[in-house]
């Protein structure tokens, strides 16, 4: 999935710069304004930009999670690591409170005061110990985290499942990879023909179909970021995905996404505890129309409209969260000589104080040891914090007020670090959003621009132009948490066993607004034709080598590109419902931009004999792909197969 980010502002762009200038007659005039997010009070705005976020609220749908077990499902990581960040927030808030600090103030006024000088003192005495026990109370609830979500981050992501990766059983698929990975086209059609003109479900609609538009041409350049797709790579493709949206956010919004309160436009009818029932019944009636048989789903559990409501709900506290991001930057401090001899004092009582960040010569100036250099800079401050409160409550009889303040401001300032630093290491993990100031980082900011090196000097062009891709899932030998820092390396033992060209050519020297906007890639009608009209060659009919055959030419045809940037997709695709209307039929595309650009949604048989047959047993037809995608037991789904 494109980040959140990305996927609005997508809308946004096919909204303002396309709809409201092609179609222009007064009801679809009318209709394009309540949707716009730049006029005030407009009723379909939420409803737009919801259907953009696509399935992937149902990442949130715990009825989806397995019970129990020693594997927490990743969605529920998200969820751990969002509560620990708002307790880490909400500490660091209460750090230095406003109590103390009037405290100060009254001990400057009665410093002449013996009497009332002594009772102010022992009222800052105990706020300072509040403030000590602060301290120890976020150094224990970092101290609890920072090796599950930093140092071993990388852990959690290699115990993610994929449902064709690893061949699940189809009744365990999680809604969120259905709608991903099968009967694509047909779901978004069915949300077009359901949804009445100038209605909120087809404003719903409309923003679903940006989604799909985006994620066809944008995956594939997440891919070659990654060096092959989601379901091989999973951590360093949500890592590049994070990284890209806070781009994105600043190149189009001049913003800071995590702190730009996004979250607010995706609350519909004002209320962000369910859906609409109207919202809710749609989908859900889609749902079923396209995606179970006989009363019972084809893929995952029963869903209803309590799990829509639950995973809407879910998702938009995460994604809150994720935006809100409220902390008070640490305030400048002018320094004066009675601040200057105070910390004079301290330092020649705790000594080197650089033995409170550690060092980061274990990482020797490279990636090696990154993950555990953040963690020493991460639990580094929150020690010197307390030596410093420590300092003020040994020395509160002879220190003045100034250096109080000082001192003060500097533990916060501390505090503030580590909680930086923590969120860099947890974005660097793909666990959380960067701020724009950290995307720059010389081992992250390869991942905004495919023909920027990573640490090894690779780049996107480095497995294209040697036509080794997709990529493993493997782990870099000595790099062990770094991995999805880097390039996957390209020795052949590293590549599954028929590769493909991934992405265009293009994408090769381009950042994140190629894919999105950039006028220069323009939709191609007969390039859209190809790859409508691609099926694998019938085994009955030729030999192992016309299927190959086949497979080599996609892969040609997907250098081209062909389909547009996002929003020329996405009016492609609107102009194709103007012109066939209830008749209208989008192709199966596998969303993830597996196995090639331009790809539909496809399964591995157990043997070619299986190619093409209207059977939907996992155990035959959905083979654990593991390391061998072999073209020849590649199954592009029949669309017409009843059970596929």
């Amino acid at each position: 999935m494109s980040g959140p980010a990305v996927h609005h502002i997508v809308a946004s762009e096919f909204l303002r710069k396309s709809l409201k200038l092609r179609y222009t007659d007064p009801k679809s005039t009318a209709f394009w304004d309540e949707m716009d997010e730049y006029l005030p009070g407009k009723k379909y705005t939420s409803y737009f930009h919801f259907g953009a976020v696509g399935p992937d609220f149902l990442f949130f749908n715990m009825n989806d999670w397995p019970a129990g077990g020693a594997i927490k499902p990743i969605a529920q990581v998200y969820w751990e690591i969002k509560d620990f960040m708002e307790d880490f927030k909400e500490m660091l808030l209460d750090l230095v409170p406003q109590p103390v600090m009037d405290a100060i103030d009254e001990l400057e006024k009665v410093k002449n005061d013996v009497v009332k000088r002594s009772v102010v003192l022992s009222e800052i005495e105990s706020l300072l110990n509040d403030t000590k026990n602060n301290i120890e109370g976020i150094k224990l609830l970092v101290d609890a985290k920072i090796k599950e979500y930093v140092t071993d981050g990388f852990d959690l992501f290699n115990m993610l499942k994929h449902p064709y990766q690893d061949g699940q059983d189809f009744a365990e698929w999680w809604w969120f990879d259905t709608l991903h990975y099968r009967r694509t086209g047909k779901f978004m059609a069915e949300l077009m023909r359901n949804s009445k003109d100038y209605s909120p479900e087809r404003a719903y609609a409309l923003g679903y179909l940006t989604h799909f538009a985006t994620d066809v041409v944008g995956h594939p350049y997440v891919n070659a970021i990654s060096g092959g797709p989601y379901r091989t790579h999973a951590q360093r493709h949500k890592t590049a995905e994070n990284y890209q949206d806070v781009w994105a956010y600043q190149q189009y919004r001049q913003g800071e996404f995590v702190n730009s309160g996004l979250w607010k436009k995706y609350v519909i009818e004002s209320n962000p505890r369910a859906l609409p029932k109207d919202l809710n019944q749609f989908i859900l009636k889609c749902i079923h129309n396209v995606y179970y048989d006989n009363g019972k789903p084809l893929y995952g559990r029963d869903i209803s409209e309590k799990d829509l409501d639950l995973s809407y709900r879910n998702w938009l506290e995460w994604f809150e969260s994720s935006t809100v991001d409220d902390v008070p930057r640490p305030v400048p401090y002018s320094i004066n000589q009675e601040i200057a001899q105070a910390w004079t004092t301290f330092t020649n009582n705790v000594g080197d104080i650089s033995k409170f960040v550690g060092s980061s010569s274990s990482g020797k100036g490279g990636i090696l040891g990154l993950f555990k250099t953040i963690a020493a800079i991460i639990i580094g401050p929150i020690l010197l914090a307390a030596a410093l409160v420590d300092f003020l409550i040994g020395s509160l009889t002879t220190i003045g007020t100034a250096p109080l303040r000082f001192f003060l401001s500097l533990t916060y300032e501390n505090i503030y670090n580590s909680y930086m630093n923590f969120r860099q290491g947890l974005s660097m993990n793909g666990f959380a959003f960067p701020h724009r100031s950290q995307i720059t980082h010389r081992f992250t900011e390869h991942l905004n621009n495919t023909s920027i090196p990573d640490p090894f000097n690779h780049t996107a062009a480095t497995l294209q132009k040697a036509y080794l891709f997709p990529t493993k899932k493997f782990q870099r030998p000595g790099l062990l948490s770094e991995s999805h820092l880097v390039y996957p390396f390209p020795e052949a033992k590293n590549l599954e066993i028929d590769s493909t060209s991934g992405y265009p050519s293009n994408y090769n020297v381009a950042d994140p607004s190629f894919y999105m906007t950039n006028p220069s890639l323009v939709f191609d009608q007969k390039m859209y034709d190809y790859y409508r009209k691609f099926t694998e060659a019938d085994p009955s009919m030729g030999s192992l080598g016309a299927i190959y055959e086949t497979y080599q030419e996609i892969s040609k045809y997907s250098l081209r590109g062909g389909l547009g940037n996002a929003v020329a997709f996405s009016s492609a695709l609107y102009d194709e419902y103007m012109k066939y209307g209830q008749k209208v039929e989008y192709v199966d595309f596998n969303l993830d931009g597996d196995r090639t650009y331009g790809m539909k949604c496809w399964r591995k048989v157990k043997d070619l004999s299986l190619v093409n047959k209207p059977i939907n047993d996992y155990h035959i037809t959905n083979v654990p792909v593991g390391n061998e995608v072999l073209h020849t037991q590649t199954d592009v789904i029949d669309p017409d197969g009843s059970l596929l």
